[in-house]
């Protein structure tokens, strides 16, 4: 994910898309899974 957005936001230092994607499941519980090491899906594509 972070490759992803660096790459389409080239601005944006490493580190804070880093440390916005390290949280990103306990900010938004209801709306993200982590369902393995690096993988975040929004819980309506959850199966």
């Amino acid at each position: 994910m972070n490759e992803a957005i660096e790459r389409s936001n080239p601005e944006f230092p490493p580190k804070i898309i880093n440390g916005c994607v390290w949280k990103l499941r306990e900010k938004s519980p209801g709306m993200v899974n982590k369902p393995s090491r690096g993988v975040f899906q929004l819980l309506k594509y959850r199966n």
